[in-house]
């Protein structure tokens, strides 16, 4: 029998979990969610949510592949065989949705490198226009593309448009970078290739923060990052944000982590390993996001916005508003004083468009780069899209590994083979979103897969782990050979953020519109929820058992009633059903399939260089 390949190091495992972990979302979605969420304010929850569930799903996910030395299908296997389709579905959805979408971005990223240079878009105005227009073609006449037509049947209905070829051409770039790393042996492959990527990712994000650090309103930038906005805090949707960021930036679910642990020698530190990876994640964003909040303190500069007054503005058009509608008399004398808020109102919000979704990395930093000069701006723009670049490839090879070590470890198919039919497939997957059609696809599928498949899977994953396995027996494999020994403080400050979580929840449920009796049994669960964790469970048991299940489900039940109240993106229902729901279906009925299929019953001992 062929021993199961193994890493060469710890720091050559820690540096794969971080390159998984790392990837666009620390570099944009991160900043983008603090923003959003009142700057430092969003960092308490953030810091909750990563004690809470970011480290336990992750020693959950390392202690599963480690104990178990399969991926995640045939861990999951292993526990019980009617649950290894859900380790399917999660390898599934994440490399024929996740990873064939996350590669155009990162495509994107490769078209903006060269761009950085040349800079097409000519001056600062003309960024939104370049990008809309020129380079996706999701804007024509001033209007969106109509890439569905809502009166057809179904699929029927969707219409690609003309295939933007430079996108098709990094595209093409992309997966052949993933195939030249995916296709080697582990040690020469994956952990080679974190072992230069990861340094150098660090390295182009100092240079970035000490660059950005003295730009022309950078300290604005920084104090509105810094300065918590404290009514957020208590806000509902401020802590789902922060939980599902944690959720999705550590890569949980997606059956990475699993396979990763897998081929860790078998005496090997899981709890300080998972710790080291959580707490290294969230350091980079925290610490990358200094940068993204100084060039956007600089581009409020430049257009004369205030980024502490924005919310103080749009609150006071709103009452001068109200005060029109019921008594006019007492508005009249505050009329010139409204034209002024409704002028730097409208500039406020303008702006504020350019710091949604994509606009981040492709409008508002086309448009600072122009501001920093001809040769500043340009060499910041290229250390800017490699960095992102780097981040995401390091991200896409850990995605085709998942799957990868899925299919050797079921049917001992040789890992070259496997890497260049993966990659080819996921390849002519891409070319999708290489059309006119591409931005709004990718929205409805991504908004599909993360908000329900991915909760989804952890749900099912924690339940089965937590209850099935169960976790004691995973705690007692974790703690079997651990290196350090977090001890009783630990324990007890993880139980104190856990009751924390659990109190504020308390108060949230008064400030949401709920049944009174409901809202009763509910507070009365989480009165028993403290009662059980200081007295008689493990917390690490606990929080894998309920709080995780809970929380997660409360992130559903939140997106569900978003998605019946209005439609999602104001998109036709034809095409959330179409585009968004039918991918994540057809996910679904992809792991189902292989999980049916018979494997070969000598596969494990075929893959000893999975």
């Amino acid at each position: 029998m062929t021993e199961r390949a193994v890493w060469n190091s710890r720091t050559g495992f820690l540096l794969a979990a971080l390159g998984s972990a790392i990837g666009l979302g620390n570099i944009w979605r991160f900043p983008y969610m603090a923003y959003r969420n009142g700057g430092g304010a969003f960092l308490v929850p953030y810091l909750v949510a990563l004690f809470v569930v970011g480290i336990p799903l992750l020693m959950l996910e390392f202690g599963l592949g480690h104990y178990f030395r399969r991926a995640f299908p045939q861990s999951l296997e292993k526990i019980h065989p009617r649950f290894s389709w859900i380790g399917w579905w999660s390898v599934s959805f994440v490399m024929f949705g996740i990873v064939v979408y996350y590669a155009v971005v990162i495509a994107w990223c490769a078209n903006y490198l060269l761009f950085a240079v040349t800079q097409p878009w000519g001056t600062v105005d003309g960024v939104n226009e370049f990008f809309d227009e020129q380079f996706l073609g999701a804007i024509v006449d001033g209007k969106p593309f109509n890439f569905y037509d809502d009166g057809a049947l179904w699929l029927g209905g969707l219409n690609f448009g003309s295939m933007q070829w430079s996108i098709l051409v990094s595209l093409a770039l992309v997966w052949l970078v993933n195939w030249l790393i995916t296709r080697r042996h582990l040690q020469h492959g994956i952990e080679l290739a974190s072992k230069i990527f990861i340094p150098v990712l660090i390295v182009l994000t100092v240079v970035l923060v000490a660059w950005s650090w003295n730009f022309e309103g950078a300290a604005e930038g920084r104090a509105v990052y810094l300065t918590p906005n404290w009514s957020q805090v208590f806000k509902p949707q401020t802590w789902i944000d922060a939980f599902g960021q944690i959720f999705f930036t550590l890569s949980i679910g997606f059956g990475i982590m699993v396979a990763y642990a897998s081929y860790l020698p078998r005496k090997s530190d899981i709890p300080t390993s998972a710790f080291l990876a959580a707490v290294g994640n969230c350091v980079f964003s925290i610490f990358a996001a200094f940068a993204v909040f100084a060039a956007i303190g600089m581009l409020a500069s430049q257009r004369d916005v205030k980024l502490s007054e924005i919310i103080a503005v749009e609150q006071q058009v709103e009452q001068l508003e109200k005060l029109r509608e019921t008594n006019p008399q007492a508005f009249s004398s505050e009329q010139t004083r409204y034209d002024e808020l409704v002028t730097r109102n409208a500039t406020n919000q303008q702006f504020q468009k350019q710091m949604s979704t994509f606009g981040l990395l492709f409008k508002t930093y086309p448009a600072i780069l122009t501001e920093m000069g001809p040769v500043a701006g340009r060499v910041f723009g290229v250390l800017f899209f490699l960095s992102l670049l780097i981040a995401g490839i390091s991200s896409s090879i850990s995605i085709v590994e998942a799957f990868m070590a899925a299919l050797c470890d079921q049917f001992g198919w040789p890992r070259g083979r496997t890497s260049a039919g993966l990659c080819s497939v996921a390849f002519l997957m891409g070319t999708a979103f290489c059309t006119q059609a591409g931005l709004f696809m990718l929205d409805l599928v991504d908004h599909f897969i993360t908000t329900y498949a991915l909760v989804l899977v952890a749900i099912c994953e924690a339940l089965v782990v937590g209850w099935i396995f169960p976790a004691q027996r995973l705690r007692d494999h974790l703690d079997e050979h651990r290196d350090f020994q977090l001890g009783k403080s630990f324990s007890i400050i993880t139980r104190i953020l856990i009751t924390a979580m659990l109190m504020l929840t308390w108060l949230g449920l008064g400030q949401l519109e709920a049944i009174p009796i409901a809202a009763g049994i509910a507070r009365l669960a989480l009165l028993a929820s403290v009662v059980i964790l200081w007295i008689d469970e493990h917390w690490l048991d606990f929080d894998i058992r309920v709080i995780i299940p809970v929380l997660l489900l409360v992130l559903l039940d939140q997106a569900l009633v978003r998605e019946f109240q209005a439609a999602y993106g104001d998109y036709p229902i034809g095409a959330l059903v179409g585009v968004g729901l039918t991918w994540v279906i057809g996910t679904l009925v992809i792991g189902i399939v292989l999980d049916k299929i018979p494997k070969r019953s000598n596969a494990h001992e075929a893959t000893g260089e999975s």
